[in-house]
């Protein structure tokens, strides 16, 4: 019997597919041999194959959005029927400027009347504002289903590593050869990396030390200011505002701290945890 890998990829596409043996076998010559002692294979390949769009919906833009839209439809509808204060005050709008510009009675009563182009707008604009919000409803469930997929996957990630490793090395490993390289890139992708580790903390990934990366990260950073572009430094700053947002609730509302921190992280480095409440 045909695997779901088998049947829902074409044969030419299913030796990328990352469960592929293959593909798995490729991942080994990027890092260090070293490195895979502080990191799995699971992690790098999560990691490297996802993109903001797969963790993150922006709900509060699109509801700022769409909010937007749905005023302009009900102004837009209210002139075309000619009755509600907005229809009054757009009409007498229109109408003072057509008289300002010197117009004759016959103009200023045409400037008051539902014309073909905002017609056409009242059409683009309901278009629009039902697109994003099946775009928005499509968004919301994939990241739901990509977090699903995180959640069965998560003891993949560290939890067949020494233990030791895990406590010792991990953080920086996953600084160095996920996180750091990625940031760099673009806005888009230092924001990913700050969702990213929120997910992890957030669905309880066995062995990952939240505080410890905090505190790692804040180093990695003060290291890297000298060395780095203008616009390297910008895609930092995205990924440590997202990050602070975060850091903000925990350090300065206690009862969020201790359900989202002490409640959830598994293995905590306890030096970390007091110095940062």
């Amino acid at each position: 019997k045909s695997s779901p890998k088998e049947t829902t990829m074409p044969p030419y596409f299913q030796r990328f597919h990352p469960d592929c043996t293959d593909m798995q076998k490729s991942y080994t010559p990027m890092l260090p041999e070293k490195a895979w002692e502080a990191i799995s294979p699971a992690l790098f390949e999560s990691f490297y194959s996802h993109s903001l769009g797969d963790l993150h919906c922006p709900e509060e833009r699109y509801t700022t959005e769409i909010a937007r839209l749905k005023r302009e439809v009900d102004r837009l509808t209210q002139v075309q029927q000619g009755s509600g204060e907005a229809a009054l005050a757009a009409m007498a709008t229109m109408a003072a400027a057509a008289a300002a510009a010197g117009g004759s009675r016959h103009d200023v009563q045409q400037a008051v009347v539902f014309t073909k182009s905002q017609e056409q707008e009242l059409e683009r604009v309901k278009r629009n504002a039902e697109a994003l919000t099946l775009d928005m409803s499509r968004q919301k469930q994939h990241c739901e289903t990509v977090r699903t997929q995180f959640e069965l996957r998560q003891n993949d990630f560290l939890s067949p590593l020494s233990k030791d490793n895990v406590a010792l090395f991990t953080t920086q490993t996953f600084l160095t050869y996920c996180v750091y390289p990625r940031c760099l890139l673009s806005p888009e992708d230092a924001m990913y990396c700050a969702h990213f580790v929120i997910l992890l903390h957030s669905i309880e990934t066995p062995g990952f030390q939240t505080m410890q990366y905090l505190d790692g990260l804040v180093d990695v950073v003060v290291g890297a200011l000298y060395c780095i572009t203008e616009d390297e430094a910008g895609n930092i700053g995205v990924m440590l505002a997202e990050m602070w947002k975060l850091i903000s609730k925990w350090r300065y509302d206690e009862k969020v701290f201790t359900k989202e921190v002490v409640g959830k992280v598994r293995i905590m480095n306890i030096l970390c945890l007091v110095t940062f409440w």
